[in-house]
């Protein structure tokens, strides 16, 4: 991109110009020019009447009339079309029409001639209006004849005037017309051609000089021409005296003029034609780029961020607002946009946005269709005051004059503080939304989300609890499960469980005796080796053990002795001495107690007196005196421990001791009774240091069996065997001996079992390998004694993930979505208020500059006459250059095409903020490159499937009489070279290469029905787009094979043309008035267009009700009727479309697969356009043999969707449709899909979640098998899961799972609300259930949906 880059885009704007009528205005076979002479043919003084009115009046009608006779309709018949009867169209014959009579042929065919470029001028200025929003329709008069400088063989034909004129009809009559408004100018492309082939300048003065007002009488067309000829050459003859028309020269004459009359020279020859824009403007930019090409920017111009605010007041789908947020990341933007799918739409938000953001924009496009929908959009929400649209400087300037000076309705203002909370708080809910969006479809474990997850959990909780106890047991065990190697430790565990249980399934009965062995050596040994260790070693240990075993035994046994004989002799001791007393207490108390257990003086008085008398009273007063030292002699026995009792003093009475007594003798006489219990408790309790020293004497041998006990005990978990140490609870012998009685048990099994060993070996060696994870769950799984381990596992960590995860979502009932809906439609109302408000201040700040500036007031600049500033109208071009500032106020947005926005505004980089392209497929990179540069921000939208521009397939156009080219027209060749961005097919193709971003967009709007674009989606866009549902099912293609013949000499075939007079006769009920569809019909060639159109116009001179029909269908606001060829139908729909394929059969009976440009490289593009241009039906007429439409799959095989192939699988695809043949028609689509070119996949495609499966098993507890559908697909919807209604006459219930989890991008949550819009819009109820709360409660939530189903 370069000084080189530049100057090849010139050559390519000049080269173009030199193949246009400017400089080559011969009409030879061109059917769209006539030439003034052949006027001399209906009567001989029209020609010169005409340049009379033409050189006389600003304003004038001229007509003239070609007589009925002379139609080229004269074997239409009207009633076999139905036309009087509505009758259905007749079965065509293969036969010629009978010639005429020989002596009216050649009249007729002079007439035919004049009639049928007439047509065709007509025609294609009718057609160029509604695409460009220009008739070109001129004059140009007279001829110059010049043979060039630069290439002396080549002599040029151009015209020097071209009046810009009005072309109509009424029936037979013809009429030529102009108005004050209407442009007149010198032949600016022959000015600038002549000062390049002079090297000279000035030619271009010759406009500015002469034609200040709108007409050129005699004496100004003189001196003009003459000062050309004398500025081309100063021996020019000049001209004088009276206009001799004469006709046009070929190129062989002119050669033959130019030595006749000298170079250059003048002919009085005129040409009626098709004056397209020039393109100087273009040229001029180019050119004042080259000049400072070092200064220039290109794609590197640094731009500020503008996109503050994201929202548009527009409603966008999720790829429109992708788009949109798009922009606010790249300077440079392309927008993919298939047929259908919203480009406008898109654009009208980016625009809104702009102008909110208080940018400007430039939308330039070639097509005024396209720019209408901008600015009827724009006009509907309010904005269209802040657009302007011109395609025409001259007849546009009163609208935008006006547009100016009228006064603005009083905007209500808006606090922006207000809206700008809005803006946060929605951008709160959209991100709270998109973060749900994201974790849905953020892999949890493995590729399982979190409805996988919850799906797989409820389907598995029923078999078993056994998870909650592991959970019970192990929380979450120390792990993370929200780490990122989660997954990797989850398949681990899983693997290691599931091969360690088959494992375990063998060694499970030799646990509990392998069990005790430890884990070292279960690794890196044989089997075999260790069990040949494990039985030396353990049997030596068990002789060790006995021993000692032994040895404790004999003294547990000598102590048990001991302990007997001791308490025999306590026993028999401690009643001795109890019998002694009692029976001392009893005989003393017999002979007197009183006296015997009195302690008090008079008691010891009277004893001390009786004893003196009586032996007995002695002998009673000894007793007395002994028997209490007896008595607290029983003391002694409670040293051995034996028995626990009290003895209490005797202060008053000796009778206080018989209680005492007995109670003992009671607690001794119980002990005795109890003694093998006691003693058992004592041998448990024995130690080598705490024994019954009163029953054993010999300590020594306590201490040597302790020590030989725990050597033993050493000795055996110092072997290196055991997984554990084993320890003596309590120092007790007893205990000591039975734990090593039981050890002994135990190795005495493994050693009897030690062949066993192998199956545990295998177990445990594995264990040992898998993870801490999988061991601790493993060590639970034993205890819970479950054959479900692997089972078990996974819920576990299923339950685990799920629990570490729940907090994360943010959706579980549709509250938010409606939050964002109810903002949205607060910001479009404030947002549009606040647009208003903003520019209206800024155009009123505008005009008080302008007028402190220059002391002019705008109204007098924006001029509607002259005034005492301006003695003229000021032009658009002039008042622009005033002030650009001021024009931009008022218009912000600037709508135009590409030789227009050169012809008004400055030619300097970033002049405008924003610069859109529409239709750039159709936009050549040197008509559109001067207008890129305007732009800071670049938005290029358009369809690489779709039309290129328009002189891509120009020789199909340029001559439409035969098949020839035309005898005049010269063949001009630019090297091209694919890698040069000059050489760009179009803006797309340069911005692709450029490497701009990308947007796509995917909804398909258009379509009423799927099978309208499903051909198109197949073919050419790799299935990516998504059509709406069926508004209801019904037949939206139709296929009539017509059989025609092809007449190749007039391009027409006449029966197809009679089936579409038919069929739009049959659509079209008068009674319905503004009800009956809009129609429009495509053929594939321009003579086939202009032949229904003529008959069009032939039936509904022949009817009136056929009149009537047509009437109504011309009258529709936004949608007239049209007749259009392939190459021009872009951008336009209707409700029916009816396709001619012209071509057929010849009368000979031969057919020739030439379909014009379908057959070139690209012509797949005019077929992706024509077919994809119907919103309700799409009527096929053709007569292309069946049998070389069977031939498309070889041919699409061979070449891919294009040419004949691709024509071919449409012709069988649509009749597949019309014959209800479902089988053929999906083999179409896939032989389509299978061949089709695409770089972009569509983003719809689903991932079905375990919880849907989950949610649709649930439901078939409830409804029949036959009522449920998975992934149930509507137009380009799919359905989670879809409830169908018992009767026909009911609604699909439509089921989303956690709403678009498939999508994770930053409209995820438009997509929500896009899906239930438009669901619920084609007559579904729209439901949504949410997988955490299924998680939480699936019964409860079950119950909630079947009564939602049900009405509920």
């Amino acid at each position: 991109m370069n000084i080189e880059f530049l100057k090849k885009l010139k050559q390519k704007l000049q080269i173009g110009n030199t193949r246009s009528i400017h400089l080559n205005a011969y009409p030879g076979n061109r059917a769209a020019r006539l030439d003034l002479s052949d006027l001399a043919y209906l009567k001989q003084s029209l020609p010169n009447d005409f340049i009379r009115k033409l050189l006389n009046n600003s304003a004038f009608e001229f007509k003239f009339r070609i007589e009925p006779d002379d139609q080229p309709l004269r074997t239409f018949d009207t009633q076999a079309s139905g036309i009087f009867e509505g009758g259905p169209a007749p079965k065509y014959s293969n036969t010629a029409v009978s010639p005429l009579p020989p002596q009216n042929k050649e009249n007729e065919t002079k007439l035919n001639h004049i009639s049928k470029r007439l047509s065709s001028i007509f025609y294609e200025n009718e057609d160029t209006y509604l695409e460009h929003g220009i008739k070109t329709f001129g004059f140009g008069y007279p001829n110059l004849i010049y043979r060039t400088k630069s290439d002396p063989s080549k002599v040029i034909s151009a015209p020097v005037f071209i009046w810009m004129l009005g072309l109509s009809r009424d029936k037979n009559e013809w009429i030529i017309s102009r108005d004050e408004e209407q442009a007149i100018s010198v032949n600016d492309v022959l000015l600038n051609y002549l000062e390049q082939d002079l090297s000279s300048t000035g030619f271009s003065k010759l406009n500015e000089e002469y034609l200040s007002d709108s007409v050129i009488d005699e004496s100004e067309f003189t001196e003009i021409v003459n000062k050309l000829l004398s500025q081309i050459s100063s021996a020019a003859v000049k001209i004088s005296g009276e206009h001799e028309i004469t006709p046009m020269l070929d190129k062989v004459n002119r050669v033959k003029h130019v030595q006749a009359e000298g170079n250059p020279s003048i002919t009085y020859s005129g040409i009626f034609g098709l004056f397209k824009t020039p393109k100087e403007p273009l040229i001029r930019d180019i050119k004042s780029l080259i000049s400072r090409a070092e200064t220039l920017h290109f794609d590197k111009l640094e731009v500020p961020h503008y996109q503050d605010i994201k929202y548009s007041a527009v409603e966008t789908d999720p790829t429109q607002e992708r788009a949109l947020k798009n922009l606010g990341r790249n300077s440079k933007l392309i927008i993919h946009g298939p047929p259908g799918t919203g480009k406008s739409q898109t654009l009208t938000a980016i625009i809104v946005n702009a102008l909110f953001n208080k940018t400007k924009c430039l939308v330039v496009c070639e097509k005024r269709t396209a720019l209408e929908v901008i600015r009827k959009n724009l006009t509907a929400l309010g904005l269209g005051s802040l657009c302007g649209l011109i395609e025409d400087v001259n007849r546009d300037r009163k609208l935008i004059i006006d547009a100016v000076r009228d006064p603005k309705p009083a905007v209500k203002p808006v606090r922006r503080n207000i809206l700008d909370t809005i803006f946060s708080e929605t951008d709160g809910i959209i991100e709270e939304v998109n973060q749900n969006h994201r974790f849905y479809s953020k892999y949890l474990l493995n590729d399982m989300s979190w409805g996988d997850l919850v799906g797989k959990f409820i389907r598995d909780k029923d078999t078993g609890n056994h998870y909650l106890e592991l959970y019970s047991l192990l929380k979450n065990a120390g792990i993370d499960f929200t780490s990122d190697n989660i997954s990797e430790l989850y398949n681990s565990t899983l693997n290691f469980i599931q091969k360690n249980r088959s494992l375990f399934k063998t060694a499970k009965s030799d646990l509990k005796t392998f069990s005790i062995l430890d884990d070292s050596l279960f690794s890196a040994r044989s089997a075999k080796d260790i069990v040949l260790e494990l039985d030396s070693k353990i049997k030596h240990l068990l002789a060790q053990l006995n021993t000692v075993i032994n040895k404790l035994t004999a003294l547990h046994q000598n102590y048990s002795i001991a302990l007997s004989s001791s308490y025999a002799e306590y026993n028999a001791a401690f009643n001795s001495d109890l019998n002694a007393i009692a029976g001392l207490y009893r005989s003393n108390c017999e002979i007197n107690k009183k006296l015997f257990t009195g302690l008090n003086s008079w008691a010891d008085f009277k004893l001390n007196l009786l004893s003196l008398f009586s032996g007995k009273y002695k002998q009673l007063k000894r007793d007395k005196n002994t028997i209490l030292p007896q008595f607290y002699g029983l003391k002694k026995f409670r040293e051995t421990g034996y028995i626990e009792f009290t003895i209490s003093e005797i202060k008053d009475d000796l009778s206080e001791m018989e209680p005492q007594l007995e109670k003992i003798d009671k607690k001794l006489n119980n002990w005795y009774s109890g003694i093998e219990e006691f003693k058992a408790a004592r041998l448990i309790e024995y130690t080598s240091i705490d024994y019954d020293k009163f029953a054993y004497s010999d300590p020594a041998l306590l201490s040597e069996a302790d020590v030989s006990a725990e050597h033993i005990l050493n000795s055996i978990n110092d072997s290196g065997l055991f997984a554990a140490d084993y320890k003596f609870e309590t120092s007790a012998v007893k205990h000591k001996l039975d734990a090593l009685c039981a050890l002994d048990s135990i190795l005495s099994i493994v050693v009897k079992d030690i062949n066993s060993l192998y199956d545990y070996y295998y177990w445990r060696s594995d264990y040992l390998k898998c993870n801490e994870t999988a061991r601790k769950l493993i060590d639970e799984l034993i205890e819970l004694n479950t054959d479900n381990w692997k089972e078990t596992a996974d819920q576990y960590f299923i339950f685990n993930t799920l629990l570490a995860h729940e907090s994360n979502i943010r959706l579980r009932d549709s509250s938010r979505f409606e939050e964002i809906q109810e903002n949205l439609s607060k910001i479009k109302e404030f947002q549009l208020n606040i647009i208003l408000d903003y520019w209206q201040r800024r155009q009123a700040e505008s005009s008080d500059k302008f007028e402190d500036r220059t002391g002019i007031n705008v109204n007098a600049l924006y001029n509607k006459s002259r005034n005492s500033r301006f003695q003229k109208r000021n032009s658009l071009r002039k008042i622009i250059a005033a002030d650009h500032e001021l024009f931009t106020d008022h218009f912000p947005v600037m709508l135009t095409n590409p030789v227009v926005c050169s012809s008004l505004f400055e030619m300097r980089e970033g002049l405008f903020d924003l610069v859109i392209f529409d239709e750039a497929s159709q936009l050549r990179v040197e008509d559109i490159y001067a207008a890129k540069l305007r732009g800071k921000y670049r938005i290029v939208s358009g369809d690489e499937n779709q039309m290129p521009p328009s002189n891509y397939f120009a020789a199909s156009q340029l001559v439409i009489e035969s098949d020839s080219m035309s005898e005049d027209e010269e063949e001009i060749e630019i090297t091209t070279d694919p890698g040069n961005l000059a050489d760009s097919e179009s803006l797309l193709e340069f911005a692709i290469k450029r490497g701009y971003n990308e947007a796509f967009l995917d909804i398909h709007y258009r379509s009423k029905h799927p099978d309208l674009i499903d051909f198109s989606n197949a073919a050419f866009y790799n299935s990516r787009l998504n059509p709406m549902p069926p508004v209801k099912n019904y037949k939206a293609l139709r296929y009539f094979n017509v059989c025609g013949i092809y007449n190749q000499a007039e391009g027409i075939n006449k029966q197809e043309a009679e089936k579409v007079i038919s069929s739009i006769n049959e659509l079209i009920d008068p009674e319905k008035g503004d009800d009956n569809p809009s129609i429009g019909v495509a053929t594939f060639n321009i003579l086939q267009r202009n032949y229904i159109l003529d008959m069009v116009n032939f039936a509904a001179n022949s009817s009136s009700a056929f009149a009537q029909k047509v009437s109504i269908l011309m009258n529709k606001p936004s949608e007239p009727f049209f007749v259009k060829n392939l190459e021009n139908i872009q951008g336009d729909e209707r409700d029916i479309i009816i396709i001619s394929t012209t071509f057929g059969k010849r009368a000979d009976g031969s057919f020739l697969q030439n379909f014009g440009p379908i057959n070139q490289e690209k012509g797949f593009r005019l077929l992706n356009v024509i077919v994809t241009r119907a919103k309700h039906m799409m009527i096929v007429c053709t007569s292309i043999p069946d049998e070389y439409i069977r031939e498309y799959p070889t041919l699409i095989a061979a070449s891919g969707n294009k040419g004949k192939g691709v024509f071919y699988a449409y012709l069988a695809y649509v009749k597949a449709v019309e014959e209800f043949d479902p089988v053929t028609r999906n083999s179409v689509l896939e032989n389509l899909k299978a061949n089709a070119e695409a770089k972009e996949q569509s983003i719809l495609s689903f991932n079905k979640t375990v919880f849907e499966d989950e949610v649709y098993n649930s439901l078939r507890k409830h409804f029949p098998s036959e009522r449920l559908v998975m992934n149930y697909s509507t137009g380009g919807f799919v359905i989670d899961i879809a409830v169908l209604p018992e009767n026909k006459t009911g609604n699909i219930t439509a089921i989303e799972c956690d709403g678009s989890s498939f999508h994770s991008s930053p409209e995820a949550y438009a997509w929500d609300i896009f899906r239930e819009k438009h669901i619920s819009a084609f007559g579904m109820k729209f439901l949504r259930v949410w997988s955490v709360n299924w998680w939480n409660n699936p019964e409860r939530e079950l119950r909630r949906l079947v009564s939602l189903i049900n009405g509920g």
